[in-house]
Order: structure tokens, then C-alpha cells, then sequence
């Protein structure tokens, strides 16, 4: 059984307030398990989000290029 993490536990580790952790949680933007009305993340959950939140090379824009 994987080793499930809090909201706490998960915060510091995507460096991000709760609250911030709470709003993708809500607007159902990062993976997680729900166990009554608490929410867990697994170490898998946590790569699946951050490998799905990069930005590929020539993407990015900044407000000198429009």
C-alpha cells in the first residue's frame, strides 16, 4: 500500500500554501484520494501533477513577444 500524504504533508513538498493545494484540490486540477472528508496524496499523485503542469520549450510568452 502506497504511503498516503496529507494536505499538509503535500503543501511544503509542491512549495505552495494549503490554501493554494485546497483550490487545485477544488477545482479538481491536481490527483488525490478522498477517505471520508479528509484528502491524500500519493508519491505518484504528486509526480502526475507536477509532470503534467510543465510548460514545453518555445511555449512560454512573456509580455515583450505578445
Amino acid at each position: 500500500m502506497p504511503k498516503l500524504l496529507t494536505v499538509y504533508d503535500t503543501a511544503p513538498i509542491l512549495n505552495m500554501a494549503i490554501i493554494t493545494l485546497r483550490r487545485l484540490i477544488k477545482k479538481r486540477k491536481i490527483p488525490y484520494h478522498r477517505i471520508g472528508k479528509r484528502y491524500f496524496f500519493t508519491e505518484e499523485d504528486i509526480q502526475k501533477f507536477i509532470s503534467e503542469s510543465a510548460v514545453p520549450m518555445g511555449e512560454v510568452k512573456n509580455e515583450h513577444t505578445g
